[in-house]
């Protein structure tokens, strides 16, 4: 029998056409449970520009005990993460049952001076609520905010990994 290169090199494109589109998508899939929030869109609080924020904005209230954010979420389909970045001030992540009750999930205390990720979490998908809030500490320190909330099932989700966010999922 002869060898043909030519069909060999066409079999060959085509299988790594199908394994960059297989990896295309497993990447695909794997953003497809990380949704960030921008905090200014559905914010509770005061918008203040940054150029270090995510979207150049974040927001605050300093008023003590105040939400600066809420959110309705979708059920997640498992455990979910809630991160936020923030600095100078203490979070507390509340949810809200479809009755409108409130119940306290968390606090971070840290009031980091520069922009900085923290999670809330893991919580199963009937311990969120209907809803959820970010809610402002004591002590609110110089220009202290919430720039930006992702819930996110991935439980290897590292946001300080995440190089190009126009590639997560924003609500």
């Amino acid at each position: 029998t002869s060898f043909n290169a030519k069909g060999l090199f066409m079999k060959i494109v085509i299988i790594a056409i199908l394994l960059l589109f297989t990896l295309l998508v497993a990447v695909e899939q794997g953003h497809a449970e990380v949704a960030l929030y921008e905090a200014e869109i559905d914010s509770l609080a005061m918008v203040k520009d940054d150029p270090d924020a995510l979207g150049g904005q974040y927001v605050m209230d300093k008023r003590e005990f105040r939400p600066v954010f809420r959110k309705k979420i979708s059920k997640p389909n498992a455990s979910a993460k809630i991160w936020v970045r923030y600095r100078g001030t203490a979070l507390q992540l509340k949810s809200i049952n479809a009755d409108g009750k409130r119940e306290e999930k968390a606090w971070i205390w840290d009031k980091p001076t520069e922009w900085q990720w923290k999670t809330f979490g893991p919580y199963e998908p009937d311990e969120l609520g209907e809803n959820f809030e970010i809610i402002v500490g004591k002590g609110a320190e110089g220009n202290a905010g919430l720039d930006a909330v992702v819930v996110s099932e991935d439980e290897g989700f590292d946001p300080d990994s995440v190089g190009d966010w126009d590639s997560i999922q924003k609500l």
